[in-house]
Order: structure tokens, then sequence, then C-alpha cells
């Protein structure tokens, strides 16, 4: 069974990070761990999320203004072997996403990296976009192609031998760089799953 590290950076997140949550805690697959990354929230993110804490969930008061700061956080305190990564205004998109990649990644042991698929939602829970990926092919990236970020798992050790999230530059686009440069610069090993995460 593979134990998965849940990864949810929050800033100010009081009005999502109950359903967030919840979607974690109401998977019926248990082997994860659930990290909340705070950095500096003035609002009652923190209470919420302490509201309905579960034992496989850590909150970590981390005192950073960015997000890809916060990710290298969680990838350092991670525990799991594959790190997936849950804003803090996504959910699950049912109860079975963690059993579901339990059974497909174990099928696809020599992949490092998985993705998947996701849906983007109004406010108004009216659905905007179904964004289907596709498997990795060269080039892709120069057409303007990349994988959903939240829906993309990787092994820790990935990211402790080729490299966390980069910091210079500001907070734009470090998901997509990572991207490329897991997949396009180094061409690890990655396998597309065609199921909504």
């Amino acid at each position: 069974m593979i134990k998965f590290t849940i990864i949810t950076a929050t800033l100010n997140s009081e009005r999502t990070i109950k359903d967030t949550i919840n979607s974690v805690k109401q998977q019926n697959y248990k082997n994860y761990e659930h990290i909340v990354i705070d950095s500096s929230s003035n609002n009652k993110t923190i209470k919420k999320s302490k509201s309905i804490h579960h034992k496989r969930m850590r909150i970590i008061k981390f005192p950073s203004r960015g997000i890809y700061k916060a990710f290298n956080k969680g990838i350092k305190l991670s525990k799991g072997t594959f790190i997936i990564f849950l804003n803090s205004d996504d959910c699950f998109y049912n109860n079975n996403v963690l059993k579901r990649l339990n059974e497909k990644i174990n099928k696809y042991k020599f992949c490092s990296i998985f993705y998947g698929n996701l849906i983007i939602i109004s406010k108004l829970n009216k659905i905007i976009r179904v964004w289907n990926s596709c498997n990795f092919r060269p080039k892709l990236f120069a057409k303007g192609w990349s994988p959903p970020h939240p829906s993309f798992i990787v092994k820790k050790e990935i990211y402790l031998k080729y490299g966390f999230y980069f910091q210079n530059n500001g907070d734009l686009a470090k998901d997509v760089e990572l991207m490329v440069r897991y997949l396009g610069y180094f061409k690890l090993k990655s396998k597309y799953l065609n199921i909504i995460t």
C-alpha cells in the first residue's frame, strides 16, 4: 500500500478550507498524511482547520508569503512515498480518489510521476472546464500544453534528487517550471491516468 502525503498551503482560506480538509478526511483509502501549511492567515483559517482536525493531519504555521515556499516546506516535512498538492480551495473529486490512485500507481511501478484530469467549478458549483490531459510527448510544452498541477503526483525521492520549486523571480508559474524540468529536461518516466482527481 502506497503512503500518500497531501499538502495544502493556506492563506486566509476560511471560506473553503473545511471542504478541502473534509474531502481528504472522507477518503476510503486511509494510508495517507495531510499537512496543512498556513502562511500567517489573519482570519479564521486555522480555527476552522482545527475544528475538523483528525489523526492523520498536521497543521504547520509557517511565516512565509509565497505558496511555493509553503509547498517546499511541506515536501521537507512529508513522510509519504508520493506527494499530492491539494490547494486550499480544491477538493478531491470523490471519496475513492486515493484508492484509485493506489491501484493505478501499483500497475506502473517503473514511473515516478503520475497525473490525471480535473474539473474547474465556479463559486456557484457550475462546471467551467473539464481539463482532460494526455500522455507526455516531447515538444508538448512548447505548444502550450501542461498537465493540471493539482493532479500532478510525484515520488518524494524525485524532489530530493531533482530539486524543489524554485524561489527566484516571484511566485508565478513555478508549478509549470517544475513540470517542464521533470518531464521535459530530465525526461523522467511519467504516466497519464485517465481519471478525475
